[in-house]
């Protein structure tokens, strides 16, 4: 399964093979900040699939955030890309950011995912994040504005979370 973390964290990188599989231009990204900036700075469009923690709402509920670094100042983003990068610390926020202020970068970049409630590594995801792997393939429709081969994708998240529940 590569580089999957697992808790609730597993979910973005398991839906982003599934997506990825079903025909949509998906990565799932590994823990390499830059090789994950370059990705970024070919797109015009970027979305994150990664769990939130509660202080983001109820437990299972699916966020939805538009990331802007536009709205940033220089002062902002240079705070951003210092603090500490390292692979656990850096979020997809301080990913747009390193984009953009490259100059590689100036497209629309977006955040979906559950609330979690499971952050423990070695862990299975918990039901209330499995529950919304539908939900999030809604919202990612809703902002690329085309349909997504939903059983597909389902099926192939499917299988990766069989083989994730092997191991435990």
């Amino acid at each position: 399964m590569g580089n999957v973390m697992y808790g609730d964290d597993a979910i973005g990188p398991i839906l982003a093979e599934g997506l990825s599989e079903c025909g949509v231009n998906a990565l799932p990204a590994e823990l390499d900040v830059f090789s994950v900036v370059s990705h970024i700075e070919e797109s015009s469009l970027v979305i994150f699939i990664d769990v939130l923690d509660e202080s983001f709402g109820q437990r299972g509920r699916v966020v939805k955030i538009r990331l802007d670094p536009q709205r940033l100042s220089a002062e902002d983003i240079v705070d951003m890309i210092n603090w500490e990068l390292s692979a656990h610390k850096v979020t997809p926020a301080h990913l747009i950011a390193l984009a953009y202020a490259s100059g590689g970068f100036s497209g629309e970049a977006w955040i979906i995912g559950p609330v979690a409630s499971n952050f423990e590594f070695g862990t299975y995801p918990s039901e209330d994040t499995l529950k919304k792997v539908e939900d999030i393939i809604s919202e990612i429709e809703d902002i690329v504005g085309e349909k997504i081969d939903r059983e597909c994708v389902v099926k192939k998240v499917s299988q990766r979370l069989s083989e994730l529940r092997a191991l435990f």
